[in-house]
């Protein structure tokens, strides 16, 4: 029943097409908010075409040399260079992988777009490093994909792994986090934790056993859906299904959303939860849920409190995102199939359209 009325609250969104790149607002470190918009202003979680726009203050700046032909998504802002990746990708059949072009750009009008890196695969996730590597994630046919450390200057990739779902870094780019496939069990097991290059292996954070819904799941909606970790990395926030949690393990009923402390300690969050995300301070999680099992709404559940309160004015949204840590973003899906976007002021209670 949880798994039913939790694709219930998503269906819109992979009705919509592949998920790998979705167009979600990135936030730089002024509060400049950035995603791709159509032609005409619109806005919508997977565009077919589009342009950069920035948004600050009320003001909105395009960026005209970033209009693509093609399905588009940021991926990334660099605080200290003022750069953004972002991909552009060809769209096949349903679920069908194809060829998409990563890019970098500086955060001016006049700036235009430099290739660093073209795949026959779908490019579904990349971020800067700290040690200017670029994070590449490519995905072909199969459920998991391929995570790579790219060297913008040289072209040289290094494999990190072929078995993964996704990735996260924490707030200095230096600690690299996997969710991935366990490919030495007989069973399908998933896992995340940090990687560590130089050892034999680490200490999980989580570890669980991937259902076949769960991994169906991964085909149709992007990782974001699933999990996210802390800046810190203490705590995980696992969306998941079918009692399958093995470590930390719990002797009742698993609801759809947990919060793992250090690999110990599980907290359930939710009956029906996803998109978990949390603030740039770490101190809420926030993530899309329901009350009533039907209608989208996003919800705060404060680290150092326990308690978990719903989002003002955020019913029947579809996606959640932080703006800051006292604001919170929403998606909210129009009559047009467009969307618009709105943001929550925890501090003044004030919600503020950002794109109509």
């Amino acid at each position: 029943m949880k798994k039913r009325m939790l694709l219930l609250l998503i269906l819109p969104l992979f009705l919509t097409g592949c998920l790998f790149s979705m167009n979600q607002p990135v936030i730089g470190p002024d509060g400049t908010a950035a995603m791709f918009l159509g032609e005409d202003g619109e806005y919508n979680l997977v565009l077919e075409q589009g342009t950069i726009h920035l948004f600050k203050d009320g003001e909105s700046t395009a960026l005209p040399l970033t209009a693509t032909s093609e399905s588009c998504a940021i991926l990334d802002w660099n605080s200290e260079s003022q750069e953004f990746l972002y991909v552009e990708y060809e769209v096949g059949e349903w679920l069908e992988s194809g060829p998409s072009t990563l890019y970098r750009v500086a955060a001016d009008p006049a700036s235009g777009p430099v290739v660093v890196h073209t795949s026959e695969l779908t490019i579904r996730d990349a971020e800067f490093r700290a040690d200017g590597r670029i994070v590449l994630l490519e995905q072909g046919d199969e459920i998991t994909g391929t995570l790579s450390l790219l060297d913008p200057a040289t072209g040289e990739m290094d494999e990190v792994s072929d078995a993964i779902f996704g990735f996260r870094q924490d707030a200095n780019r230096e600690t690299l986090y996997l969710f991935a496939i366990d490919e030495q069990s007989l069973t399908s097991i998933g896992v995340i934790g940090p990687w560590e290059p130089d050892s034999d292996g680490s200490e999980p954070l989580a570890v669980f056993l991937l259902s076949a819904g769960m991994l169906e799941s991964f085909l149709l909606v992007d990782d974001e859906f699933f999990w996210d970790i802390d800046p810190s990395g203490s705590y995980v926030a696992l969306a998941l299904y079918d009692n399958v949690m093995v470590a930390p393990k719990v002797d009742e009923e698993v609801p759809t959303l947990l919060l793992i402390k250090d690999g110990e300690r599980l907290t359930q969050i939710a009956e029906i939860g996803y998109m978990p995300v949390f603030s740039p301070d770490g101190r809420y999680l926030a993530y899309m849920g329901s009350e009533d099992g039907q209608t989208g709404q996003a919800l705060l559940y404060e680290l150092r409190t326990f308690e978990k309160y719903p989002v003002p004015g955020t019913q029947g949204a579809t996606t959640c995102f932080w703006m800051a840590n006292d604001q919170l973003g929403a998606a909210f899906e129009s009559d047009d199939d467009d969307y618009r976007v709105m943001v929550y002021n925890f501090n003044t209670g004030e919600l503020i359209r950002l794109i109509e």
